[in-house]
This record gives C-alpha cells, structure tokens and sequence, in this order.
C-alpha cells in the first residue's frame, strides 16, 4: 500500500512496505538530503578551492613578476652600465706615462688633452706636445699659461681652461682654421726649428697617431 505525497517540485512516493519503504526511503534520503548536503559540500570544497586559489594567484604571480622584474632590472642595469662607463683609451695611458716619465706637472691633464684634441679634431699629441716645448709640461707654466699663449702674457683661471682655449683657437680661429697641422705650427712660432721640435716631442709621445681603444 502507498500514497504519493506532492513534495516542491517533485512526487515522493512513500511506501508502507517497510522492506521496500527502507530501499526507497535510503534512494530517496540520498536523492534529497545527502545530495543537498553533497551539493552544499561541494559548493564549500569549490568555495575553499576557490579561496586557495585566491591565496595561490596572487602571491604566485607577485614572485612570477618580481622574478621578471628582478631580471628586467638587471639587464636594464647591465645595459646602462654599458651605456655609462667610461670607455678605456690607451691614448690617456701613453700620454700620462711620458708625461710622468718627465716629471711633467701636467700628467694627470692627460684625458683632458685627449678630450679636447677629439672636441676639435687635432692631433691627440699635438697639446701636450706644445705644452712640453713652451712650459716644461707646466714646469715653467705662470698663471696656468702651459702654451706660452700671448707670448705667455695671458693668465688662464684652470689649466683646463688653458687647454680649451688653445685647443678651441687651433681649430676654428681665423689664423688657423682649415690649415694643415705643419701650417698651424708655423702660425703658431714662426721660429724655423719650432715646428721640428714639436714634432719630434710628438713622436716620442707616440710613432703614429692611430691607436685603438679598448672597451
């Protein structure tokens, strides 16, 4: 014997046969009350998932970035390392040795000669070479005049500066702009055995002008 019971949405039908009524009874149990309980079980393991997840993600990806991070860092520090240091000259190393050798006081203005013999397109031995002939290297230099400039009238504030200026006026002032190195010699000194003098000094600073530089 057995009734069907209306239930929200769904027929149950209960059974007075104890036997069977177990059987369905459990069938039934399980379809609404463990399955809810399953359902709910399932919803709270996705719903703990979802937080470990949570927990996962972020700290996961933070150290993926900063793992990426860290390395972007360092190659941008590498490449601005490469980009910032102060590139090797053998030119300085040579100048300040026979500047040194001589006893020179202008010996650590060797990567100053360099620089502006680049700036202003002159022979790299070409300034220190004149500083040797009119002053001693600075031996002999008053008022910071290494050249002998203005027949060693002129006073400069630096040395740096007295490098500059004649350096600037060999390149691009009007008594010497355009000329060969043998003609601004001669403008510069008018004596016969000047510009000898100058170029055997700069022989002795180096045999050729033309020296590689290392990184």
């Amino acid at each position: 014997m057995s009734r069907t019971v209306p239930t929200a949405g769904y027929a149950k039908t209960v059974c007075y046969n104890f036997w069977y009524a177990r059987i369905l009874n459990r069938v039934v149990t399980t379809r609404f009350g463990r399955s809810s309980r399953a359902v709910d079980s399932s919803k709270s393991q996705r719903k703990g998932e979802d937080i470990e997840m949570k927990r996962f993600l972020p700290s996961g990806i933070m150290i993926f970035a900063g793992v990426l991070g860290i390395a972007a860092t360092t190659a941008q520090a590498e490449q601005d390392v490469t980009k910032t240091s102060k590139k090797f000259d053998l030119r300085e190393t040579i100048l300040r040795r026979f500047l040194r050798d001589h006893h020179c006081p202008d010996a650590s203005y060797a990567p100053v000669f360099v620089k502006e013999a680049d700036t202003h397109r002159l022979d790299w031995r070409l300034l220190p070479s004149l500083s040797f002939v009119e002053s001693g290297g600075g031996k002999h230099a008053r008022g910071n005049n290494l050249f002998g400039w203005a027949n060693g009238k002129w006073t400069f504030d630096s040395i740096g500066e007295a490098i500059h200026h004649v350096a600037e006026v060999l390149s691009y002032g009007r008594a010497y702009r355009g000329k060969t190195l043998e003609a601004k010699l001669a403008t510069y000194n008018h004596n016969i055995d000047y510009k000898a003098m100058v170029f055997r000094v700069m022989r002795q600073i180096s045999a050729t002008p033309d020296l590689e530089s290392a990184d």
